[in-house]
């Protein structure tokens, strides 16, 4: 049953930093001329993120399974995460190339990006510490469902918003149509967010 709690979703502290994290492609956009491709890297890179603290979270569960499942984990997420990067060079990059590389572009481009790197940490690191580790959601969960927990998200999140990237690529690319995606992405992230931590439904 879907049921809001008194404090108020939208002012939790994990979920406004989840939407402040989704404003730096934003600040990309308008500010810093990010393309299409460079906005994609940035969702691309928020996956690593929620890797990273994935891993984290399967050795506050169980440090003793995680000696062999952790790696496990790298290898096939790893493996998962090339395969979806290269993907995004293909469709988003490779087209786009037709005439000289323009190095020192592409270079401010992905310093921004990776710039923006530190606002996914700090809004999937409170969520961690906050969410997992205050509200002590590792009692209530298992390593092996732990271990595959990021996929649903991820590509729930990710068929949706390279779906609406090939229509912004359709056009062009205009700043409106990269600012509609990151707000679909941004709705997706909350509302995922929202379910995951059970901050909205309950049964």
């Amino acid at each position: 049953m879907l049921q809001e709690k008194s404090t108020g979703f939208f002012s939790k502290p994990s979920v406004l930093a989840l939407i402040g994290a989704n404003l730096a492609p934003v600040f990309g956009v308008l500010f810093f001329g990010w393309s299409l491709f460079s906005v994609m890297l940035f969702f691309w890179l928020e996956s690593a993120v929620i890797g990273f603290f994935n891993a984290l979270k399967m050795l506050k569960i169980n440090p003793a399974a995680s000696i062999f499942l952790v790696p496990f984990f790298a290898i096939h997420y790893g493996g998962f995460m090339l395969g979806h990067l290269l993907f995004l060079i293909a469709i988003f990059l490779v087209p786009t190339v037709s005439k000289p590389i323009d190095f020192s572009l592409i270079f401010d481009e992905l310093l921004g990006v990776l710039s923006g790197s530190v606002f996914l940490f700090a809004s999937h690191g409170y969520s961690f510490f906050h969410n997992f580790l205050g509200n002590k959601e590792f009692e209530t969960t298992h390593i092996g469902v732990q271990m595959f927990a990021p996929y649903k998200r991820i590509v729930i999140m990710h068929v949706t918003i390279i779906f609406g990237a090939m229509f912004a690529f359709a056009f062009g690319a205009p700043i409106i149509a990269l600012l509609i995606l990151i707000a679909l992405k941004t709705i997706i992230d909350v509302f995922s967010h929202a379910i995951e931590h059970k901050l909205v439904w309950k049964k």
